[in-house]
């Protein structure tokens, strides 16, 4: 599969053949059968023969998105729409950035109509810190309450590549199903979304950051509880 966008691309691992052009493919059966029209010598003195079984192209979208609670990088992510009609098996893959092999890996099938995402590395250059301010559990800190725990932290996204991204910022709060604990968070900028694709807690911004910018999100939580009560 080629990736037009941004010059990304995965290209499925090479049948070792000759050059040629690309055979016509049956996929009526449980196993894949290739034809093709004309002869190809499979002349075992040769050190590398190659044939192409096909290509399929797609519009894809790539993301660049930083979770600063695990990484230090944001990472391209690449999504596409299998729209092709044919089915693509479960196969190695090479992922390529700008002609350059970025990393070997294995994708899973992909059936028609499917929509699928791929992780194509870390951009070095889009630099992820996650700061602890102030944190105050139980009786410790500035508020000497034993039923109160707050916390202050800051994002910061760093831009160091010569180019400008859309960025999709990830990071996440408590939540509780617990009536006697409260929960209350507030973050300047506000996130884009709360909660974001149903998952409890996940908040998403969507940043715009241009070349050499850095743009800072600053958290805060404060859970509270019943005198009397113990948080685990």
């Amino acid at each position: 599969a080629d990736f037009s966008n941004d010059g990304a691309r995965a290209l499925q691992a090479p049948v070792m053949l000759m050059e040629v052009e690309s055979a016509t493919v049956d996929l009526s059966s449980i196993a894949a059968q290739y034809s093709f029209d004309y002869p190809i010598s499979v002349d075992s003195s040769d050190d590398f023969n190659r044939i192409t079984l096909g290509t399929l192209n797609f519009e894809a979208s790539v993301e660049a998105r930083a979770i600063p609670l695990n990484n230090q990088t944001a990472f391209r992510m690449v999504k596409f729409t299998n729209d092709s009609g044919e089915q693509m098996l479960p196969a190695p893959a090479n992922l390529y950035v700008d002609d350059r092999l970025i990393a070997e890996t294995f994708l899973n099938q992909i059936v028609p109509g499917a929509e699928t995402e791929i992780g194509f590395g870390p951009i070095h250059g889009l630099r992820l810190t996650r700061t602890i301010l102030n944190r105050n559990e139980g009786d410790r800190g500035i508020i000497s309450r034993s039923n109160e725990n707050t916390k202050t932290m800051r994002i910061d996204v760093e831009n160091l590549t010569d180019k400008a991204w859309a960025i999709t910022l990830l990071d996440r709060v408590p939540f509780t199903e617990q009536e006697d604990l409260s929960i209350d968070w507030s973050a300047a900028p506000r996130p884009t979304t709360t909660d974001h694709k149903d998952r409890r807690g996940v908040l998403h911004w969507e940043l715009n950051l241009g070349a050499g910018e850095t743009q800072s999100v600053k958290l805060d939580t404060k859970i509270t509880w019943p005198d009397g009560m113990v948080l685990r």
